[in-house]
């Protein structure tokens, strides 16, 4: 494995658990820090901005991170909708953070008569809401999606994700949904491009197999898996070129290998 040149970071299940630290996180942000690796986070959390989550990293005592470092999902979501039409007029099923980073991509937030209907994931969601999602599709409004996602981790347990409610509306409707985030290539390019290096000098660390290793291998990244997993039970293309607990131990491994070829 040649030399990696910067990280791109996972944040559920890799970073933090919920409102606390996962194991190593800080001290390795310290480490990439100290020995000038550059680092980005790419989530698929779209129910929150990208200034909630860099409050959140502050709360949770990583203060050095910056918002430019951190590349979501509803981040994503907002520059593919305002590429596709100048001032779009956009019905957002998710939460007020994903409305937050839509209208920061220049895009309108509305009720009625849109051109994009935009699904993330939704605490408050209405059967009212998604009555009126699904017909502004059947009207012809194109259905973009921030991520898949079946779940993701709570503390108290999972809670559906962004790709639940996008199976509702694509059922109803018949039609199917544009994603951007993770496992897409679009989120992954944007945060290749701001570190600045080919792929392969770059690792991935994630925790979802078909999310985070299966899109990082398509575009050319080295991988991390986090977690418990049984590699056997993975098919060829969600297999990551190391395996760790946590990012402790990450760091450990990948420290090892990068002694082998950097004087």
């Amino acid at each position: 494995m040649n030399a990696i040149r910067g990280f791109l970071l996972d944040l559920d299940g890799v970073v933090w658990f919920g409102e606390r630290l996962a194991p190593g996180a800080a001290e390795f942000i310290r480490q990439c820090e100290a020995t000038g690796l550059p680092i980005v986070f790419v989530t698929n959390a779209s129910a929150m901005s990208r200034a909630n989550l860099l409050s959140k990293f502050h709360r949770l005592g990583l203060t050095q991170v910056t918002t430019a470092q951190i590349f979501s999902a509803s981040r994503v979501l907002g520059e593919y909708i305002a590429a596709r039409k100048a001032n779009a007029r956009v019905l957002v099923l998710g939460e007020q953070g994903t409305i937050d980073e839509l209208v920061l991509a220049g895009v309108q937030s509305v009720e009625e008569q849109a051109d994009f209907v935009a699904i993330s994931a939704d605490k408050s969601i209405t059967y009212d809401k998604l009555t009126r999602i699904c017909r502004e599709v059947l009207n012809g409004a194109e259905i973009v999606a921030a991520n898949q996602d079946r779940h993701f981790p709570h503390e108290d347990g999972v809670l559906p994700g962004a790709g639940a409610f996008k199976a509702f509306v694509e059922y109803c409707s018949n039609k199917t949904a544009t994603v951007v985030g993770k496992p897409s290539p679009a989120i992954f390019e944007q945060a290749i491009l701001t570190l600045g290096y080919s792929p392969h000098e770059l690792m991935m660390i994630g925790d979802t197999p078909e999310v985070d290793i299966l899109g990082a291998r398509a575009v050319g990244l080295r991988t991390t898996l986090i977690g418990r997993h049984v590699l056997a039970d993975l098919p060829p293309e969600m297999q990551p070129d190391l395996h760790a607990r946590d990012l402790a131990h990450a760091w450990q491994l990948i420290f090892h290998i990068q002694t082998e070829f950097i004087e």
